[in-house]
């Protein structure tokens, strides 16, 4: 599996998948958004590595709390 950045027009991971016989992942690159994008090939990778898993399960495991946390206090407090 490569696993490419992707800008604007994921023209990275297009060339890439042109020029291998692997399976291609494109992860879109963003301000603020890089968290997200790179769960999927995080998880992948987290497969054949125990320290990374363990890091991957406690960062979900904040990121869970965080919007439980954020969940309740729109719903005490309203969407305002």
């Amino acid at each position: 599996v490569n696993i490419a950045g992707a800008g604007g027009a994921a023209q990275s991971p297009g060339m890439d998948a042109t020029l291998s016989f692997l399976s291609v992942i494109g992860v879109p690159v963003a301000i603020d958004n890089a968290a997200n994008a790179a769960m999927l090939p995080t998880q992948i990778i987290a497969t054949f590595n125990v320290q990374l898993m363990e890091r991957l399960r406690a960062f979900k495991a904040c990121s869970r709390d965080e919007v439980l946390r954020k969940s309740a206090k729109i719903c005490s407090e309203g969407a305002n």
